[in-house]
């Protein structure tokens, strides 16, 4: 690979498996990881700072000018995700009318939970802050939520609420009970004709194999940063599909019929694939 090449990586623990080889083999040394909340790094791939990275899923339509996808490579779920949580002090039906705090880190968890308060008829202001759960707790009013996401959301859901009254809804399962499809949270994109990019790629894919079979080692490394048990973590990484296979696609299409719906994103009724053993692109729909 050529010297300096900038890779964007999310700056939480769930994405390890597939940097597996970048963050704990040192095997490509002269790659730049560069580090930051799934906003942050859309930002940096949009502006051309970066060749190749993980992005929010819902920016895809967004930058489908400029970039293509990575084939095969998301972070999906199919059912609970244990990092991405709607906290509330009323049941979801009773937020009618109230406010929910929602972290700035990621516009996909955010357009996800407006499209399931959309599909179950629950109207709440969504107020974007810095510091979501911050402002929960200082809120009086019953009708008070908050949205948290990555690290600070597992380390949330790990801990015992049971004695707090709070009501804790787990987006990615809400979701799955709502339309029965997976969910995608990433994907990854390749800037159009970056030079290098499809060497980063190709590394990726080839980082995530490795990843998944090492997924002890990957959790005893995210239990030390984290301050929970291994075989947590283990079975926290095992929520997750890093493919972006014939469910996760159709689960992706879905949910951008249902943002554009709602108008919190472009149309995009089909997903182009940059071709990584040829210069042709291929197009899903």
């Amino acid at each position: 690979m050529q010297s300096g090449l900038p890779l964007g990586i999310f700056d939480y623990v769930n994405i390890w498996p597939v940097y597996y080889r970048f963050l704990f083999e040192n095997a490509y040394p002269d790659i730049c990881l560069i580090r930051g909340t799934p906003n942050f790094l859309n930002q940096e791939l949009k502006e051309g700072n970066l060749l190749v990275s993980c992005i929010s899923s819902i920016q895809y339509p967004f930058l489908k000018s400029e970039i293509f996808l990575i084939p095969s490579l998301a972070l999906a779920s199919e059912g609970p995700v244990k990092s991405v949580f709607l906290i509330a002090r009323s049941s979801l039906k009773n937020l009618s009318g109230g406010k929910i705090f929602a972290t700035r880190a990621s516009s996909t968890s955010a357009a996800l939970l407006k499209i399931l308060l959309n599909l179950l008829e629950v109207k709440a202001e969504i107020i974007p802050c810095e510091n979501p759960l911050s402002f929960y707790a200082a809120a009086s009013t019953e009708k008070t939520g908050c949205l948290i996401i990555g690290d600070e959301a597992l380390r949330f859901g790990a801990a015992s609420h049971s004695n707090t009254g709070d009501y804790l809804y787990d987006l990615g399962e809400l979701w799955f009970q709502t339309t029965g499809k997976p969910f995608v949270w990433a994907v990854w994109g390749i800037r159009k004709n970056a030079p290098g990019g499809a060497d980063l790629a190709k590394g990726l894919l080839d980082s995530r194999e490795s990843g998944l079979k090492h997924l002890d080692v990957i959790a005893n490394r995210a239990a030390d940063r984290l301050n929970l048990s291994g075989d947590f973590l283990k079975r926290y990484f095992l929520n997750f599909s890093y493919t972006l296979g014939d469910r996760e696609k159709e689960g992706l299409l879905f949910f951008y019929d249902y943002a554009s719906k709602f108008g919190f994103s472009p149309a995009s009724s089909d997903l182009e694939f940059s071709d990584l053993l040829a210069t042709e692109k291929t197009i899903c729909s």
